[in-house]
């Protein structure tokens, strides 16, 4: 039975060269977020998809942990934009199509995931795109990157291959079956702590 509702606020840059496509990204996060559903004890609810200008000059690259968006608890943001590999341990030159940062609050646990997707043009179907989100949404329920080639918890997938739709998130499981596994025990945690925080809260303020 579901008991907790996870809200995702969407956004999409809007800022000069790296203008994003309003219409593709509300596909991209609403499509991403009903392929994880399936699979999580929340209920995950796309709140809305908005645009949003980042005060960052056009030869900067995006730093995930340093970016405010609206200051909900779960975030999406959909950027042309690069995102600063070296912000979240890896090598600088080194580019990322996705990243999760989470943080834990007196709310619960916060998440904050960042979508580059820098050639709509090449991927028209917006495979690559969705395939990112999901994989990214998915770390943050807690699983790791996975070894198993077919999964989209896979560590790297071929860019090209993603855009012409050869893609976990095409299959009827995207998936793993220790994944589908892993998943459902990092939704169950996720509520158990968000439900603990809710009851130190409300002993505090009765």
């Amino acid at each position: 039975m579901r008991t907790n509702t996870r809200k995702l606020y969407g956004y999409h840059e809007d800022s000069g060269p790296f203008n994003v496509d309003g219409g593709r990204a509300r596909y991209v996060v609403e499509a991403a977020t009903d392929i994880i559903g399936r699979y999580t004890r929340q209920l995950l609810t796309v709140e809305s998809v908005a645009g949003v200008q980042l005060e960052l000059g056009d030869e900067q690259q995006l730093n995930p942990r340093d970016l405010w968006l609206g200051g909900a608890k779960h975030e999406l943001l959909i950027t042309r934009r690069q995102i600063d590999a070296a912000c979240i341990g890896i090598k600088p030159g080194v580019i990322v199509r996705g990243t999760y940062v989470p943080k834990l609050t007196q709310a619960g646990l916060s998440t904050k995931i960042v979508i580059a997707d820098y050639d709509p043009g090449a991927d028209k179907q917006a495979y690559a795109a969705i395939n990112n989100t999901v994989h990214e949404q998915a770390h943050s329920f807690g699983l790791a990157h996975c070894a198993v080639s077919e999964c989209v918890m896979f560590a790297s997938i071929n860019s090209e291959h993603a855009q012409a739709g050869n893609t976990p998130i095409t299959t009827d499981n995207p998936f793993c079956t220790n994944c589908v596994y892993n998943l459902d025990q990092g939704t169950k945690m996720e509520g158990i702590l968000d439900m603990a925080i809710a009851a130190v809260q409300h002993r505090n303020n009765s």
